[in-house]
């Protein structure tokens, strides 16, 4: 069963919504498709994200040891295989 939705949105309101898509990622990354999940990475505020939990809580677990991350200057990468496994409890 399909379901058509149309919806009338302001620019502003566009625009909000393309801020949130950059934002989070949530469009494929073009340039790492069919790479392997280690060579994926995405950024705290992303892991946070899609985890549900505070960039605080994703920062610590890193320094925890729980979560495994590439520091780039000041900033941490977390791959994707590393999201796996902290999600899967490895």
């Amino acid at each position: 069963m399909a379901l058509k939705v149309e919806v009338d949105l302001s620019d502003e309101q566009l625009k909000k919504i393309a801020e949130y898509i950059s934002t989070f990622g949530l469009l494929p990354d073009l340039s790492s498709k069919g790479k392997p999940l280690d060579e994926q990475f995405m950024t705290v505020k992303q892991v946070a994200h899609f985890t549900d939990q505070s960039t605080q809580t994703v920062i610590n677990h890193i320094k925890q040891g729980l979560l495994k991350s590439n520091k780039i200057g000041k900033s941490h990468r977390i791959s994707r295989q590393a999201l796996k496994d902290y999600t899967h409890g490895e």
